[in-house]
C-alpha cells in the first residue's frame, strides 16, 4: 500500500493526557509519521477527542509535543491520532527519523 507519509514504529514512553492530566505508559507508536500515528494503548478516548501527546525520539534529548486529535479508536488495540500543532522542527525531526528507519529495513 503506498501512503502519503512513510511511516515507522517507535516503543517509548508517551505521555498522554487530557485537560493537563497525564499518563506515563511504555506504549508503542505504530504507523508513526510527520503527521500523526496509531497509539498501541489500553486507554480509551472517542473519536474526535483532543488529547496533549508527548514522547521521545531516540536520536533527541528533547520531547516531542503535541496536540493531537483522535481520528479512531479500535477497541482493545488503541488510537489513530492526527498531529494538529507539530513544530516545523519537531516535523522535521520525525520526518529524518522515520526516513533513517525504513531506510535500514530497505
Amino acid at each position: 500500500m503506498n501512503r502519503r507519509y512513510p511511516r515507522t514504529s517507535l516503543r517509548t514512553l508517551i505521555w498522554l493526557g487530557q485537560d493537563g492530566i497525564f499518563t506515563q505508559t511504555p506504549e508503542i507508536l505504530r504507523d508513526l509519521s510527520e503527521r500523526g500515528a496509531f497509539i498501541q494503548t489500553q486507554q480509551h478516548f472517542c473519536a474526535g477527542s483532543i488529547l496533549s501527546l508527548r514522547f521521545q525520539l531516540p536520536s533527541s534529548s528533547r520531547l516531542v509535543s503535541a496536540t493531537v486529535i483522535v481520528r479512531s479508536h479500535r477497541e482493545g488495540l488503541g488510537l489513530g491520532v492526527e498531529f494538529l500543532d507539530l513544530t516545523p522542527e519537531h516535523q522535521a525531526e520525525l520526518r529524518g527519523f522515520v526516513g533513517e528507519q525504513i531506510a535500514r529495513v530497505a
